[in-house]
């Protein structure tokens, strides 16, 4: 039996969860990838730029070419990275019911309803619950 070390004599080993082992949440992801295509759309004028410098006041249309081809694809790759979805959900963790923002929701819809505000058709109907069992 091999003997482990511990930062303080005595202490024991606990199974804590570390914090990088958190997933991202869908607004972190969100917000990364709109500054990832804040940058790269930004990105594109500057290399615009650089091709016209370069072609211009360097004369060198070789360098030109480089940068305006790298400008090219920038939005498309931009958009692409934007319209990503992140990592998808585990199928294991619970799904989040929140009944108080439900009710928050029926009875702002309610009130609409009641003081005839143009617009809104009708209330949805309750929510229907399906079972994976019936066929």
């Amino acid at each position: 039996m091999s003997k482990e070390r511990h930062w303080l004599p005595g202490s024991k080993r606990r199974n804590a969860a570390l914090i990088t082992d958190a997933p991202v949440t869908a607004a972190q992801d969100r917000h990364h990838r709109e500054k990832v295509y804040a940058i790269l759309q930004g990105l594109r004028l500057p290399f615009l730029a650089l091709s016209a410098i370069a072609y211009v006041w360097m004369e060198n249309w070789l360098l030109s070419m480089i940068f305006f081809i790298i400008s090219i694809p920038l939005p498309w790759i931009s958009v692409v990275i934007a319209n990503g979805h992140g990592k998808p959900r585990d199928r294991r963790t619970p799904a989040v019911y929140k009944p108080a923002a439900y009710r928050e929701w029926q009875e702002s819809m309610t009130q609409q309803l009641e003081s005839g505000v143009a617009g809104v058709i009708s209330a949805s109907p309750e929510p229907e619950i399906i079972d994976e069992e019936d066929d």
